[in-house]
């Protein structure tokens, strides 16, 4: 495996639970993970590399958001994998033992692990799985606000955006309310 310049933590002390596979080829290459602690936080694990004891995983934080945009096609892997300053990789043994997580700068992540700059979704290469993950983050944005619509009551659909809030400044997004109903 590759030799990363970057600083040991230990082990991986995320609280998170698997929701499925969104690339699989002889084995996963793309799984999403959920945020026990934040319903609208998800991790993408994404496999770069392997040697006799381990496998290579980055591990990328994202929102819902970020996700929707993926799926929509406005934003490909790559990018969610650059977005931040720092990437956490863990090496999984054969028998899923976390054993070193490893956090990296993105100026020191090696050119093998990063994704292309063309890696959008697209449903021929994802699972089925990915395609109703994607249908199901769909729904519930439309939930949100088909809330407002069935209620007359902004404040619902203002109180889901606000849940979100700080997602959509990550993500240079704006919310405007609407006004005159």
């Amino acid at each position: 495996m590759i030799t990363l310049d970057g600083d040991k933590l230990g082990v991986n002390t995320l609280n998170i639970y698997y929701l499925g596979d969104l690339i699989y080829y002889e084995g996963p290459l793309l799984s999403i993970y959920k945020d026990r602690n934040n319903p609208k936080g998800y991790y993408l694990y994404k496999w770069c590399d392997n040697d006799n004891e381990y496998h290579r995983w980055a591990i990328l934080k994202v929102s819902f958001y970020e996700l929707m945009n993926f799926f929509n096609e406005k934003i490909s892997l790559k990018s969610l994998m650059f977005k931040d300053q720092f990437i956490y990789f863990v090496d999984v043994t054969n028998s899923i033992e976390e054993k070193n997580m490893i956090i990296v700068s993105k100026e020191n992540i090696p050119e093998d692990y990063t994704p292309s700059k063309n890696s959008f979704y697209n449903t021929n290469a994802f699972t089925t799985f990915a395609e109703s993950f994607r249908k199901e983050l769909q729904s519930t944005a439309i939930t949100s606000i088909e809330q407002f619509y069935r209620t007359g009551d902004p404040n619902k659909h203002i109180r889901f955006v606000r849940a979100n809030n700080e997602e959509l400044e990550q993500n240079n997004l704006s919310y405007e309310p609407i006004s005159n109903i």
